[in-house]
Order: C-alpha cells, then sequence, then structure tokens
C-alpha cells in the first residue's frame, strides 16, 4: 500500500513539476478535447434538441405559409396553385388546409386540403375553434398554434407552448387572405413533430453508443497523433544532449514540420558557433598563457640574474623588469576593461569635444617609439572636427587601431591616419601597408586575441586584446565601424561618429557631461 502510494505520488509530483513527457501531455490534450466535444454533445440533448428542432419546424411551416398566402389572391382558382400546395405538402410532410371564414355564421368550409391526414390534428378540429383562430388571426395578422388532445380525446387549440400529455406536438400556422372577390381565406398549415420522446430516446442511445466509440477513436488517434507530433521533438532533444558533453559536430534532422525544421536549422547553427566558441577559447587561453608566460619568465630570469651574479644590479636589467611588469599590469588592465564594457556595468561619459586635437595628442605619445624605431606616422585632416562622444574611450579606439597598425606595419613603415567629414559624419581610417587580412579571416578579427597568422607573435606594443576594446567601445557608442584589407596590400580600419557644431568659448570652458 505504501509503495502504491509513494508511486502515485511520483505521477502527481511529475504533473506538478511539468516534468511529463510531451508525448503524454499531447496525447492528454486530445482526450480533454475529445471529452469535451461529448460534454458539449450530452449538453445539446438534452437542454437545446428539443427546442432548436421545434424551432426549425416553425421556420419551416412560417416560410411555406407566407408564400401560399402571398401566391393565393390571384391564384386560388388556379390548377398549378393547387398542385404548388401539393408539391409543398407532400415533400415537406405539411397538412395543408384553406378554409372559407368570410361569413362566421355559415358552416366553415375546407376548400382545398392537401397532405396525408394521418397524424394531423387539424382534420379533427371542431369549427367553432377553428373560427376561433380566425378570429385570434384576424387581430394579429397570423399566427402559431398548438394541437393537442385532452383528457376527453378532443383536439384542443393552444397559442402557448405545447403541454399536453400526447406524444405527438401539432404545429399549426395560420394566415388569413383575401381574393378580388372579398372572399376571406385562412390557410393553415400543420406539421407534426412527432414522435419528440421517442426521438430523444433513440438519439440518446445513439449518442451513448457514439460516446464509447469515440473515447476509443480518440484514444487511438491521441496516442498515434501524440507519437508523431513528439517523434521529432524527443530526437531533436536527444541530439541537442550531445551539445553539453562537448560533441559540436551533432547533426539535427528532426524533420516532421516547418517548426521543427526551423528548430532544427537553429540549433545546427548554434552547435557550428558554439564549435566556433570553443576553438576561440582555446586559442585564447593559449594566446593569454604565451603572453602570460614570457614576460613572467624574463622577469624571473632577470631577478635571479641579479640576485645571484654580483655587478648585474644596472639600471637596464631593472628597466627590462618594469617593462615586462608593466605589460602584465596592461594585459591585466585590458582584459578587466573589455570584460566590464562586454558585461554592460561601464558607464559612458558623453561630452562635446574637438576630436581633431585628440588625435594630435595621442600622436604625441609616439614620438619616443618613432625615434627609436624610425616609424612615420602621417593625420591627414583639413579642419577641425567636434563629436558628442566619451573623449576617453574614443581615444582608446583611435591609441588601439594605431597600435594594430604598428603591429603590422609594412616595409615602409608607415601608418596613415585620415580625417574626413561628409553630411555631418566624420570617418576616422587608419592604414597600414603590411601583410593585409585573408578576406575569410576579416570577421573574426574583432573576436579577443584573435590571430590571422596560426603562429602567435608577440606584439611590439599593446597586449593583442586592442581591436576587442575598439568593438565594444565603438557598440556603446551606436557607431559604424569596419575594415577593409588586400593580401599583400595592408588594412585599413575605419569608424564613423555623428559631428556637432563648434561649441562657444564659455560651453568650452564648462561642458556638459552625460552618463549613460
Amino acid at each position: 500500500m505504501k509503495s502504491t502510494n509513494n508511486k502515485l505520488s511520483a505521477i502527481v509530483g511529475k504533473f506538478k513539476n511539468n516534468k511529463i513527457s510531451i508525448r503524454w501531455k499531447l496525447a492528454l490534450y486530445f482526450l480533454l478535447f475529445s471529452m469535451a466535444m461529448l460534454i458539449l454533445l450530452w449538453i445539446f440533448q438534452y437542454f437545446i434538441l428539443t427546442d432548436v428542432y421545434v424551432e426549425i419546424k416553425k421556420n419551416a411551416v412560417l416560410t411555406y405559409g407566407d408564400t401560399l398566402t402571398e401566391e393565393l389572391p390571384d391564384n386560388i382558382y388556379k390548377s398549378s396553385y393547387l398542385e404548388k400546395i401539393r408539391k409543398i405538402g407532400e415533400e415537406n410532410d405539411i397538412y395543408i388546409a384553406i378554409f372559407d371564414v368570410t361569413d362566421p355564421e355559415n358552416i366553415l368550409e375546407r376548400y382545398r386540403i392537401s397532405g396525408v391526414i394521418g397524424a394531423y390534428k387539424l382534420h379533427s378540429v371542431s369549427d367553432e375553434k377553428l373560427m376561433e383562430c380566425a378570429n385570434i388571426v384576424r387581430q394579429n395578422g397570423s399566427s402559431v398554434f398548438f394541437l393537442y388532445e385532452n383528457d376527453n380525446g378532443e383536439t384542443e387549440i393552444s397559442q402557448n407552448q405545447y403541454s399536453g400529455s400526447s406524444d405527438d406536438i401539432n404545429l399549426v400556422y395560420a394566415t388569413i387572405a383575401m381574393t378580388p372577390g372579398g372572399i376571406d381565406y385562412m390557410i393553415m398549415l400543420n406539421s407534426v413533430i412527432t414522435p419528440l420522446e421517442s426521438m430523444i430516446q433513440t438519439i440518446l442511445i445513439l449518442l451513448v453508443f457514439l460516446t464509447f466509440i469515440l473515447i476509443i477513436v480518440s484514444l487511438i488517434l491521441s496516442f498515434y497523433a501524440s507519437r508523431i507530433i513528439a517523434r521529432p521533438i524527443i530526437r531533436i532533444n536527444n541530439e541537442a544532449k550531445h551539445l553539453s558533453d562537448g560533441n559540436y559536430n551533432v547533426e539535427f534532422n528532426g524533420g516532421g514540420y516547418r517548426e521543427i525544421t526551423e528548430l532544427n536549422d537553429t540549433l545546427s547553427y548554434v552547435s557550428i558557433e558554439l564549435e566556433k566558441v570553443e576553438r576561440l577559447r582555446r586559442e585564447l587561453i593559449a594566446n593569454v598563457s604565451h603572453d602570460l608566460r614570457t614576460p613572467l619568465t624574463m622577469i624571473t630570469g632577470y631577478a635571479e640574474m641579479i640576485r645571484d651574479l654580483p655587478g648585474e644590479n644596472t639600471p637596464e636589467n631593472m628597466q627590462v623588469i618594469i617593462d615586462e611588469a608593466t605589460r602584465l599590469s596592461s594585459l591585466v588592465k585590458d582584459l578587466i576593461d573589455i570584460s566590464v564594457i562586454q558585461n554592460g556595468t561601464t558607464k559612458v561619459t558623453l561630452k562635446t569635444y574637438n576630436l581633431t586635437d585628440s588625435i594630435l595628442e595621442i600622436f604625441k605619445r609616439y614620438t619616443k617609439l618613432i625615434e627609436q624605431n624610425e616609424f612615420k606616422l602621417d593625420f591627414v585632416h583639413d579642419n577641425d572636427v567636434y563629436i558628442y562622444a566619451d573623449e576617453m574611450k574614443i581615444s582608446q579606439v583611435i591609441y588601439n587601431l594605431v597600435n594594430n597598425a604598428i603591429n603590422y606595419i609594412g616595409e615602409d613603415k608607415t601608418v596613415i591616419v585620415k580625417q574626413t567629414v561628409k553630411d555631418g559624419t566624420v570617418r576616422i581610417e587608419v592604414t597600414d601597408h603590411g601583410m593585409g587580412i585573408p578576406k575569410d579571416k576579416l570577421e573574426h578579427i574583432w573576436n579577443r586575441y584573435y590571430r590571422v597568422d596560426k603562429e602567435h607573435k608577440r606584439a611590439v606594443i599593446g597586449t593583442g586584446l586592442g581591436l576587442s576594446i575598439v568593438k565594444s567601445v565603438l557598440d556603446l557608442h551606436k557607431a559604424q565601424y569596419g575594415v577593409e584589407s588586400e593580401l599583400g596590400k595592408g588594412s585599413t580600419f575605419w569608424f564613423e561618429l555623428k559631428t556637432v557644431p563648434k561649441p562657444e568659448k564659455s560651453d568650452e570652458d564648462d561642458n556638459t557631461t552625460d552618463e549613460k
């Protein structure tokens, strides 16, 4: 007993925690839908069927009654009209009688009768009752009556809903039409709703059988359909589990229908991108490890040399240690900066400033490097340009682009920075004449530590994270940027920002800033 309770608790827990298989869920939904349809059928049977059936019969006699009344004055003596009455009566199982009600004192003449008498009670209604009907019709224009037998077996006429003891409901629709000769004729159409109780009982029996059949069919269809629908999803789920194991060469072939096909394409794209990320991650670890190991080795070697060898404590050796320690510090700083920017926790301090002057200030930092390595830095520009941006971060962008150009400089040892303005936009281009970048590699160069050449080379200056920082900063400014390159001829990195008017002197001295 305890074991059974535990199993039931586990099943209930699966439902509550939404861990039930999609196949069983779909089957359950199909069953619930079938049960809802059956409930609606039973509700219709018990509460709506009788009223709907009577209303259909009522509308039928109303339609034919109005048609015959409209045509009677001009056609009462024509054989075609009598043929039409006969045809309507036979085809629609309606008893049709026409009475002369011109003179209430005279006995009513049944002028035209159509239909088999059978269960129709209209033929046994007394003349007095028919005259009562005629008077009601004269007052109302047209009326609907219900005929039934009283306890004495006599036919009674009622304007209320049928409430007699008979199984048959006789529905009568009566109207009066006048001929050109001044004779009033009452047209009465009698439709039998019979036997209503027997009909309902028959439908009830059929509904019981239909219920059992639908339950069986819905069970079969629900399990079969849910299996077909769930099969590609289960297959994709099983294939996706391989991604968590680091197997990115998974082929997703769920098939089935459009949404599953789209999911296949999406997961296949994800697996390809994950494989790229994994490959880049390994390269990043290898490259960072290389750049960390080299200065650490040099720092350790020079420190041991100074410690063990007399006279080696020279300013030159100490400078090597300082330079390598500075390189390590720069590498760590750049890694922190790029993480902060890409995590969205950095703030951008926007202000209006002179971009041209800022670039000239950056060039001054390269004076010593130019003298030592005979580099040539050219800044091509016409006028001063003002922008609304974070000066420190845009300076970092320019500094990193120039460093990148120096690291891949060509034989002419020239780096050209060009500033152009067009349609309210300033474009900064940094060009080197080095080895260039293959077209299939261009989309990857903004990744951290991505190297076009797989043989890792130590940068002349910088940490190797410059282009990744450039991308992050320019994305923060919503700037346009890109690279154009040709193998053997060099590369041009560029970015574009909106220009702003030159501020007044008073504004230059007290620029407002915004933080984002």
